[in-house]
């Protein structure tokens, strides 16, 4: 046991500080590598995504979920198993996908949504 009145080495601290400091960096790139901010939010750019990444998430279908928030939308694109259950990332435990901030989507897209708040893509 140490006691309480000795100060830690300088090294460790300095360690330390570069540890916390990779670690919140990573935590942010992380965010922003899930999250894309758009003007309009196309059917051909979802179609191009999912296109692009079904394949390597081995989907059995997607869904395109979105929510109002203050000036616009959040769309969450996610893939989906046999189970309807969104496939997650064995690495992080976070499903695949993204997520879109959006003033608005496209007509096509509008005329899926039809009012819901989800279009499965199968």
């Amino acid at each position: 046991m140490t006691d309480s009145s000795e100060k830690p080495h300088p090294g460790y601290l300095l360690a330390l500080w570069k540890w916390l400091s990779a670690q919140l960096v990573s935590l942010y790139q992380a965010a922003v590598r899930h999250l894309t901010r758009k003007d309009i939010l196309t059917f051909e750019e979802v179609a191009a995504y999912l296109r692009e990444n079904a394949k390597r998430a081995q989907a059995a279908r997607a869904a395109l979920v979105r929510r109002p928030r203050s000036g616009g939308w959040t769309f969450r694109i996610v893939f989906l198993d046999d189970t309807n259950e969104p496939v997650v990332d064995p690495a992080t435990g976070r499903p695949l996908g993204r997520v879109v901030r959006a003033d608005d989507c496209d007509d096509e897209l509008r005329r899926m949504f039809a009012g819901k708040e989800m279009i499965l893509f199968d």
